[in-house]
Parts: structure tokens; sequence; C-alpha cells
């Protein structure tokens, strides 16, 4: 393969994750940004966020919300890994530390009474649940 050859399978590689999609699924964002909103407000508040000021200074949470709206507006392949690979990231990172934590845990850590392993681990299957769904509905389709 000669260096134009492997310029070009380059650019229409390129060319494919940056293609506008087409919208269906288009209803996944709308529920991805509604539960992350909820887990960030959920999240400062537990943290003691007390006004809008304490929100401003945790601008850069709010930076995912911008990738769903320009999804929304112009989905692309790398729109849709962009939203979907965190939240994959993060659940399979919280079932490695629970798996960890059992096996083999740190001396610092100290075990949580069975109710709150409860709620985090019904809260780890809702974050999974909503994972999945969001990643079958918004599924990259071809281009229209």
């Amino acid at each position: 393969m000669g260096q134009s050859q492997a310029k070009e399978v380059l650019v229409r590689g390129l060319r494919k994750i940056v293609e506008r999609r087409n919208y269906r699924g288009w209803w996944a964002h709308i529920v991805w940004v509604l539960a992350y909103t909820a887990f960030i407000l959920l999240m400062l508040g537990n943290l003691g966020a007390q006004d809008l000021g304490d929100l401003l200074h945790a601008w850069f949470l709010f930076i995912p919300l911008g990738f769903v709206i320009i999804q929304w507006i112009r989905p692309t392949l790398i729109g849709w890994a962009l939203i979907n690979l965190p939240g994959v990231g993060y659940i399979l990172a919280v079932v490695v530390w629970l798996v960890w934590c059992t096996v083999a845990p740190p001396s610092w850590y100290s075990p949580p009474n069975p109710s709150e392993w409860l709620y985090g681990l019904l809260f780890l299957g809702f974050l999974a649940a909503l994972q999945a769904g969001i990643l079958y509905a918004g599924w990259p389709g071809p281009k229209d």
C-alpha cells in the first residue's frame, strides 16, 4: 500500500467518525441529560454546595452536557463515544473497586454497613441499566 493509499484510508476513517449520523434514539440524549444533571446536583449537595456560587465553581462538571447538546444537534460517531465511554468506564471502575475491596481490602478501608451496600448496589444497577439503555437507543446508525 502506497503512501497516498494510506492517506486516503486515514481520511476516509476520520470522515466516518465526524460525519452526520441519523437521529434514531434522539430521546436518549434527553434521558442522559436528566440523569446526569440529577447525579451532579445530588453529588454537589452531598459535598455541601449551598448556592449558585458553589455551582459556578463546579463548572467543569457540566462540560459533558455541552457534548450532549452538540451530539443532539449534529450526531456523530465521535460524539456518541465521548458521551458513552466515560459512563461505561465509571461503571467498570466501580465494579473493579467493589471486587477489590471484597477480595483484598486495603488496610485503611472500613466496610460500609449492609444498608449502604444495598443502596450502592441499587444505584450502580440503576446507572448500568441507564447506560445500557442509552448505548442501545443511541447506537449510531448509518447516515440518512
